[in-house]
């Protein structure tokens, strides 16, 4: 485990540094030797939490989950017809969670189905109309089901629909303006409908709208301060619309307007873990970015404010599992980051302490009782909710929804019930009366309703932490004398 001394906050291109925490990063390799992961240069996570991993030199890859348990989906057979599968690169998921694998030197793009079907979707002839597709180097999907692929040796990239049509969306031309693409490397799409190329060789990125027009976001060529930056990598989009870039010494915020900010350099967090060679990025739900850096056999997280913070090192999990040559990162829904090693053939999980278990609202003046919580991984085997600051001896039960509308008042209360606008469950097996102290507690993973083991009451059924990643809104509800009350509401993310 790596503890986070004093962290560095970056703004406006200035370095300070700032206050300290305790926070420890909980850090687990979770594959490792022997596995059938050889140089594993990309990993990606689906929506349910499962994660995919690929080994470059072994030409597989595996999924598992945040516990482990590797089961090869993809190896050098590809579709078992005659299409074989070498050197995956890249890899994504996409709306219904099936797998794409970038086979760099077959010249061919891969399916694997959840049900663990393989198609070869795409191969050396492209898009069948001419357009040829040479090493498949970036793979991308967005949030209406499209998948998209860069062809790093001939110069484009195209676009697969959940139809299966392909169509070349950019080529050698880049603009058509004499802004050309040359070894097109990373690609992302953001949620506004864009699609962006990143040119390793040309050192620009191209920006494809919704309509089709392609246009220069930037030449980082000619960008700065602090100079021109040269060979970028691998591409992510975020919620606003930027586009974060890997550009070896630096990771670059390109706004829609294609201004480019440093957020991250060879200095690292500033505190001698240098960040050398900088090579992917990846962005998680709340706005924290993340980047590998190969060389220093590390990885970094960027905050929403810009604080600097690493997040492993190369002594790995602190265990004996060591990390060499970081090669990709990906973020889960759960909040864990996981980062590859490509010198030593693992793939760790890191349980980032910045991210929020809980997420308190609707608080006083209306609802006076808060409610707190002491954890959200599922594995802990326990997850308690308190209520506090009750009198003694109140009786309440805790509620569930999906729902965070705001009902003052409700009939027959006073206060505000937070959980409005989606069907509620209620811990009504738990009942019980607060303590001495004015405390009323439920075990969430442990509680008589539902048959433990994290089941949701009825109506809403299911589980809490199957899949991992879900977010529910809670909020006790509780007698004060002949009145009805209830506490602050809490989200919270079980992972």
């Amino acid at each position: 485990m790596i503890a986070l001394p004093v962290l560095r906050i970056r703004i406006a291109g200035a370095l300070a540094v700032t206050f300290a925490s305790t926070a420890t990063a909980q850090i687990t390799e979770v594959v490792g030797p022997p596995s059938p992961l050889d140089g594993p240069g990309s990993v990606t996570v689906a929506a349910s939490g499962r994660v995919y991993a690929a080994g470059f030199y072994s030409n597989a890859v595996v999924a598992f989950g945040p516990e482990g348990g590797v089961t090869t989906v993809l190896d050098m057979l590809g579709d078992g017809l005659g299409n074989p599968m070498y050197r995956p690169v890249d890899l994504a998921v996409d709306t219904t969670e099936n797998l794409w694998v970038a086979s760099l030197t077959a010249h061919r793009l891969f399916r694997v189905a959840p049900g663990g079907a393989v198609t070869m979707v795409m191969d050396v002839n492209g898009d069948n109309a001419g357009n040829v597709l040479f090493e498949p180097r970036g793979v991308a999907a967005d949030a209406a089901g499209n998948v998209y692929v860069t062809g790093s040796e001939s110069n484009n990239a195209f676009k697969i629909t959940q139809a299966g049509v392909i169509t070349e969306i950019i080529d050698a031309n880049g603009d058509g303006s004499g802004n050309t693409l040359a070894f097109p490397w990373g690609i992302a799409a953001d949620r506004f409908g864009n699609v962006f190329v990143v040119g390793f060789d040309s050192d620009n990125i191209f920006k494809i709208d919704a309509s089709g027009t392609v246009s220069e976001l930037i030449d980082l060529s000619t960008t700065g301060p602090p100079g021109p930056a040269f060979r970028p990598s691998r591409i992510a989009t975020d919620a606003t619309g930027n586009v974060l870039v890997a550009v070896g010494d630096r990771v670059l915020r390109v706004s829609p307007d294609g201004t480019a900010t440093t957020i991250l350099d060879t200095t690292g967090d500033g505190l001698g873990n240098d960040a050398i060679v900088l090579r992917e990025v990846a962005i998680d739900v709340r706005g924290n970015i993340f980047a590998v850096a190969r060389e220093s056999h590390n990885a970094f997280r960027v905050s929403p404010n810009g604080t600097i913070t690493q997040i492993i090192d190369a002594s790995g999990d602190g265990a004996g599992h060591t990390l060499n040559f970081a090669g990709s990162v990906a973020t889960a829904p759960d909040g864990a980051v996981y980062v590859t090693g490509l010198g030593t053939d693992n793939v760790f999980r890191i349980v980032d302490p910045l991210f929020r278990c809980g997420e308190t609202y609707c608080g006083a003046p209306a609802n006076a009782a808060d409610l707190t919580l002491d954890g959200c991984v599922c594995s802990s085997g326990s997850i308690e909710l308190t209520a506090s600051g009750l009198a003694p001896g109140r009786f309440g039960y805790l509620i569930v929804g999906a729902g965070s509308d705001v009902v003052l008042d409700p009939p027959g209360a006073l206060g505000a019930f937070c959980l409005g606008g989606a069907p509620v469950g209620r811990y009504s097996f738990d009942i019980g009366s607060s303590d001495a102290s004015g405390t009323l507690r439920t075990d969430v993973l442990n509680a008589n309703t539902g048959g433990g083991a994290g089941n949701l009451p009825l109506p809403i059924g299911g589980n809490l932490c199957s899949p991992i990643g879900q977010s529910w809104n809670f909020q006790y509800w509780y007698r004060d004398g002949a009145t009805s009350r209830f506490s602050t509401a809490l989200t919270v993310t079980f992972r």
